[in-house]
This record gives C-alpha cells, structure tokens and sequence, in this order.
C-alpha cells in the first residue's frame, strides 16, 4: 500500500530536531503550509512512543477533521502505530463523555450538540485533574479554542501541537499568544523553515493574500523550491455554470494524465457533493467527502477546511464566487484562499462564471501576482480557429490546452 508519509531520513534538519524534541516542557512549532508539521507530529509520535517505553493507549494524536485523520491513519502502519491513536478532539470528547460523564450525549437540532459536548468534559476533566496519556499532539492547534487545548494539557504529561495562524479559518480559534498560554509555555520551540515544497509562482500568488508585510516577507523568503518545471496558475472565466464544469472535468483529465493527485475545493460540503455528482455524469471517478480513500489516484473533492494539512500535486478551486461564501468577511475569505492555493506542490486551477465576483480573486488579479496567472476567458476559446487554439494559448500547461 502507498502511503504519502516521508521517510524519516528524507526530512530536513529542522523537522528532525521538531521531532527529537525532549518532554521537559510542552512544545510549539509554528510552520507555513508545505513545511511538513503533519509529517513531523506523526515521527514524532513514534519518537515519543519509543523514547518513553509507553504502551499504545498511552498516547494521542489529535487531528482537526475526519479527513485528515484519514490521511494520518493511512500512513500510521509504517511506523507501527495503531489507528486508535488517532481522533479528531470532537470524537475523542463524545467517547471521553460517554465513559466518564455517562447517559445519552446532548443533541440539538437533530445532530449532536458539540459545543454542549466538549463544555461538560471541559468541567468534567477540570474537576478530576487526572492525567489520562503521557503524551498528545496536536495538528492545526490554532483552530482549537484556548480551554480545549488547556484541557488536553490537563490530561496528558506532555503536549506538543503545530500550529499556522495564517491557516485559522474559525473565529472560535486560538491566536498563537492564546496557545502558547494555553500549553504553558512563553515561546514556540521552532520554525519550520526552507521546507517548501510548493512551485514558486504558487508561492508568490498566495504571499498575496497575506495582509501583514512582515509575515508576506518571512512567507516568502521560506520557499525554498528546487523544482526544475513551474507552472502559472491558471484562472478560467467561464460563460455558465455548465462551461466551468465542462472546462474543469477536462482539465482535471489532463492532469490525471500525467499520475497527479489532485484535490477538488469549496467553500462548502454540499457544494463538494454537488459537483461529485455532476463530475460522474461527466465520466470522472471523484470522491465525495464522505468516501476520500488516500490509497486511490481518484480527485478528492472536499470543502477547505478539510484540506488543511494535506498536499496535492494540483489543486482546483471552482466556485470562486461571493455568492458560494455567504456569510464569511473578507478576512476569512483571503484565508480560504490562500489555504486552497497552498494545498498544491505543482499547479493551481481556479475558475468562476462571473467576472470580478470573487474579492481576493480579485486583488490576485490587479495585484504583484498577476504575473504568475494564466487568465483566460471562455470568449478567447471561441475567437480562434482550431489550428491557432493550441498557439495562442501555449503558455496555458498540459491539461488545459489539451481540453481544446
């Protein structure tokens, strides 16, 4: 079985020092999308597992959504690592609630009350004290609260969590100044750095999307790229609905051509649903959120938040419309952005069916970063005869070009 997990004697001298970390103190490392601090919680937890002699019950890796936790219990078996081990906070609070709180879990609105849920074994652990592991890491901290995450520190010996604020997508998250309180520290341990592995121009393009200089200028001058092929994003402006989700099935074929994974996002579930449907009608195997299997080469169409922590070789990003982010502020609309932009290592297609109906598109467009798009409009594939298609549009990569 293949597995996305990078050898330990591959990682750089940075995630090997984050992994080597001692329990004296709980840990922080910060890292930007593409610096591997999912691959280093996971050696980790074998490192801590080995250096403490401790049982498997005597640890947890806790991860922010059940995809992810998918895609870490994937990898789990090449370090020997029970998939037990692994659980999002929210399941882990739901079994925690059912063994030490007891009767029926709080429900509202005919769903599970989750908030409810984690507020009794917030009391519940703060009135026993006791320490249930020896040792929790964390992925994606800054989208837990502060009292979860001094929670988890109650329960366990040692916490080491990884963190990015440029990826907090919730309000009800933790600032990097709430977390480091919350573990119990005054500083992170390390940063994550010249462990890009994301082509340049996505680079530059999503450096966009950062509002503050100072952390464009760190975010830059991170990548460390050594890929030989680069390619520009593309941005396709489509004429319908039906022509984005044509242009996108073809060019998701080109792709699939050359062997890349590839992931499908939106602001959205159900819109993810949606267009796994309309995507099969097209004759493209997908998964829906609810089926993502890491040991297929099938797209994998998920909302953004459940990307977090993955990398795909390309990435596509339809529905890229005001509209489709209802409810959601500007600030918060960057950052979905710029979270979906980061999830590719090689190329980024983004398209919409309305002309300046996406604000961050919009600044991308008439910012710095243009340079680095390919924009095209579903006028330029009618204005050109066959034969001159492929020339006017040469600088457009395979899979796009291919499409005509």
């Amino acid at each position: 079985m293949s597995t996305w997990l990078i050898p330990r004697n591959e990682l750089t001298q940075d995630q090997l020092r984050a992994i080597d970390f001692d329990t004296a103190k709980n840990r922080m490392i910060l890292g930007g999308p593409g610096s591997g601090k999912t691959q280093v919680l996971l050696h980790r937890a074998k490192y801590l597992r080995d250096l403490l002699k401790c049982s498997d019950d005597d640890y947890r890796i806790f991860v922010y959504t059940s995809v992810l936790s998918t895609f870490v219990k994937h990898s789990l078996t090449v370090l020997g690592i029970p998939e037990t081990s692994v659980s999002t906070v929210d399941k882990w609070c739901m079994d925690y609630y059912r063994s030490q709180i007891g009767g029926r879990l709080p429900w509202k609105n005919k769903s599970f009350d989750f908030d409810a849920i984690r507020d009794a074994v917030i009391a519940s652990v703060s009135a026993s004290r006791e320490k249930l592991y020896r040792y929790v890491l964390v992925d994606e901290a800054q989208d837990l609260t502060p009292e979860i995450l001094a929670t988890l520190r109650q329960i366990s010996e040692h916490v080491t969590v990884c963190a990015d604020h440029k990826q907090q997508l919730y309000d009800t998250g933790s600032s990097i100044e709430q977390i480091l309180m919350s573990i119990g520290i005054q500083k992170s341990n390390i940063s994550l750095i010249e462990t890009f592995r994301c082509c340049p121009y996505i680079v530059e393009v999503a450096a966009e999307l950062i509002e503050n200089s100072a952390e464009r200028e760190a975010y830059l001058n991170q990548s460390r790229s050594s890929q030989s092929e680069r390619e520009k994003l593309v941005y396709y402006l489509a004429s319908s609905a039906d022509d984005e989700k044509t242009k996108l099935a073809d060019a998701i074929r080109g792709r699939l051509t050359r062997g890349e994974r590839i992931a499908v996002l939106f602001p959205q579930k159900r819109q993810a649903f949606g267009y796994a449907k309309g995507l099969s009608e097209l004759g493209l195997e997908v998964e829906n959120p609810d089926q993502v299997d890491f040991s297929t080469s099938k797209p994998k169409l998920l909302p953004y938040h459940s990307a977090k922590g993955l990398t795909f070789d390309s990435v596509f990003l339809p529905r890229l419309l005001d509209d489709a982010f209802y409810h959601t502020n500007l600030d918060r609309k960057r950052k979905q952005l710029f979270v979906g932009i980061t999830r590719a290592v090689n190329w980024v297609y983004m398209t919409n069916n309305k002309e300046g109906g996406f604000e961050p598109l919009n600044e991308l467009l008439s910012g710095a970063s243009a340079r680095n798009i390919t924009f095209r409009r579903h006028t330029d594939l009618q204005e050109f005869p066959d034969k001159a298609v492929k020339e006017t549009l040469k600088d457009i990569p395979t899979g796009i070009a291919d499409l005509l």
